[in-house]
């Protein structure tokens, strides 16, 4: 499991009796869902945050709710690519091993038969 850093993006519904409002709700989730995804965003979950008065001891009035908000909060993550900006490059070469003449301990191919500044038989 990686490292993840979370966008919270939020949708206020206000619910009412139009023929229109499950249409533009889906046209609204769409629209976040795929403009997220364009720039990355994995979607996680929705919450809903809906605002309900508590009858408080001090508060004597009746209270009636007038307004029927509902706040729906869309939940994406992205995981975290870890760099290091301190780390190097490292790239290997590897070389066939250096043959050495005997003789004139001069470098000579492991393909030589004789070494080509002594004439030394190599093999």
């Amino acid at each position: 499991m990686g490292n993840y850093i979370y966008k919270c993006v939020s949708l206020a519904l206000e619910s009412y009796n139009e023929e229109g409002f499950l249409v533009n709700t889906v046209n609204s989730y769409e629209k976040i869902l795929n403009d997220t995804a364009k720039d990355g965003w994995d979607f996680v979950k929705v919450d809903t945050i809906s605002f309900v008065p508590s009858k408080s001891n001090l508060n004597l009035k009746q209270s009636a709710v007038t307004e029927n908000t509902i706040t729906k909060i869309l939940i994406f993550r992205k995981q975290m690519i870890e760099t290091n900006e301190n780390q190097t490059e490292i790239n290997f070469i590897f070389n066939e091993s250096k043959v050495i003449c005997p003789a004139c301990k001069n470098e000579v191919s492991a393909d030589d038969i004789y070494c080509e500044n002594c004439a030394y038989k190599l093999k």
